[in-house]
């Protein structure tokens, strides 16, 4: 759900999976003049009822959390680019858990790259995007599994240059991405019950701030 310029809030009450995507500000610099890509901005879901039983149900769950931000590139091929983008993009997650769950944050940014053909790409960006998820759980007189797998993966601020062409960026990207959520089992009066495992990972992918220039290409 939009909630205004630039601010979108999932709140996946129903939806196993979340994906909001947008592609803004994106040029295309061509022998007869720039062209600005349409922008796009919406969000998709996938219904938990679409999701298989294994993963749903009063003891399983998942909930995915994939925000999409492909905007502020540059590319020139024979002609001049020129891209300026500023964007503050702010997701939220919450619903309760189930003795068996997992979070997966997997958020992209695209931004701010520069790619020369025999032509100059200027790309200006400014871009934020922030994602939390809230699972709590409690699985009462039993166990809990739960675990949250958090890849926030960043390809921003790269240029290019090629074949006489020449990438140049001015980028300034921030990604964060966070999960939680207190996790309660009660084993009273029981034997083998009470018992909580959790596994969080975290495994951040960057690919920012390269130049590279091949034949007689600069960056």
């Amino acid at each position: 759900m939009t909630l205004g310029a630039g601010i979108g809030c999932a709140s996946p009450q129903g939806n196993a999976v979340t994906v909001p995507v947008r592609l803004c500000d994106n040029t295309i610099g061509t022998p007869i003049g720039q062209f600005t890509l349409p922008c796009f901005d919406q969000t998709f879901g996938v219904d938990d009822g679409l999701i298989p039983a294994p993963l749903r149900g009063p003891n399983a769950g998942l909930d995915v959390v994939a925000p999409i931000d492909l905007s502020g590139n540059a590319f020139a091929a024979g002609g001049q680019a020129v891209s300026h983008s500023t964007s503050n993009r702010q997701y939220e997650a919450s619903r309760s858990g189930s003795a068996g769950s997992m979070n997966v944050l997997t958020p992209l940014q695209f931004n701010g790259n520069a790619f020369g053909v025999a032509g100059h790409a200027i790309a200006n960006n400014d871009s934020t995007t922030t994602v939390k998820a809230n699972r709590p759980v409690d699985a009462g007189n039993g166990n809990a599994v739960v675990g949250d797998l958090v890849v926030p993966m960043q390809l921003t601020g790269n240029g290019v240059g090629f074949g006489g062409g020449a990438g140049e960026t001015h980028n300034t990207s921030v990604l964060s991405a966070e999960s939680t959520g207190e996790v309660h089992a009660d084993g009273q009066h029981k034997s083998l019950s009470g018992n909580v495992f959790d596994l969080p990972l975290a495994l951040p992918v960057e690919v920012n701030g390269n130049a590279g220039g091949l034949f007689s290409g600069s960056a």
